[in-house]
């Protein structure tokens, strides 16, 4: 239990706003080592959730067991098992919970999909396809698995295939922030800048607080030669992660081409301060 204990100290000193989740995790732990899970389920079920939600994955995997032991012919709790073991890089062990769930469960298209992930995070790139192809089958529509199979074509720089699915995610749901941030990086791999600035666009519209993707914004910008309004998005990247030294360097490169070498060096230095290792940046100090 003390590496579990040590996951609380460091989880508090980071989220101390969150302290009743710790208390919910005591609370539980009090309720298992008394015997009485089975008038607690609900609770207990809760406590794994906001695990999953907040990386405490050691914790929800140690509930999550004590669930299968009174319960385990429940598929669902298999799958939760299964994401605490990916989290925790155990994923051999993460793929046979998938598959019992499967066992339990020949339907669950959650369970396909959580399962294709760890295959891949361990190479088996056919076998991920193949789990996220079966769980089209029984939902055609499903969009987790339609964004999964974009991924998995994108990862192996099939873009033209990767776009096909991430286009049918934002026609199912219009909502779907990260499919239009992969669709804007497919694009720019196939140097259709305008419509992987209109990607960007829309996806900026629906997480306007994303730092990474002004700074994509910015880099199709400069592409299209709009230099003037790539400094915004940089701005704009910094501005909401001011550590983000490659947006630093980039500003500054748009700044030195435009002539303002002052503004530019200020850049540069920046850059340098969070990145004191990158030969470019020192370059370009040097001959500014």
């Amino acid at each position: 239990m003390a590496r579990l204990d040590s996951d609380f100290e460091n989880f508090q000193s980071r989220y101390p706003e969150k302290n009743n989740l710790r208390d919910r995790i005591n609370e539980c732990k009090d309720i298992i080592e008394a015997g009485e899970l089975y008038g607690a389920l609900e609770l207990v079920e809760d406590v794994i959730h906001d695990c999953l939600d907040n990386d405490l994955n050691d914790e929800g995997l140690y509930f999550t067991e004590c669930l299968i032991e009174v319960a385990p012919y429940n598929s669902e709790y298999w799958i939760r098992k299964g994401l605490f073991l990916n989290a925790l890089f155990r994923f051999e062990e993460a793929i046979i919970c998938y598959d019992k769930a499967l066992s339990l469960n020949p339907g669950d298209v959650d369970a396909l999909v959580d399962r294709s992930v760890t295959e891949e995070n361990i190479g088996l790139f056919s076998s991920a396809q193949e789990s996220l192809e079966d769980a089209l089958l029984i939902d055609p529509n499903h969009e987790d698995a339609l964004y999964s199979l974009g991924i998995l074509h994108q990862r192996q720089n099939e873009f033209r295939k990767a776009i096909k699915y991430f286009e049918k995610v934002t026609v199912n749901d219009p909502d779907y922030a990260e499919a239009y941030y992969e669709l804007g990086f497919c694009y720019e791999n196939l140097e259709n800048f305008s419509k992987a600035l209109k990607s960007y666009d829309k996806f900026l519209e629906l997480d306007p607080y994303n730092a990474s993707g002004w700074y994509n914004h910015a880099i199709i910008l400069v592409k299209l030669n709009r230099l003037e309004q790539s400094i915004n998005s940089y701005d704009l990247a910094v501005a909401l992660k001011e550590d983000f030294p490659s947006a630093w360097f980039n500003k500054g490169n748009v700044l030195a081409e435009l002539g303002r070498f002052k503004e530019a060096l200020d850049c540069f230095k920046k850059a340098y301060q969070l990145d004191n290792y990158d030969e470019a940046t020192c370059f370009n100090i040097g001959n500014l």
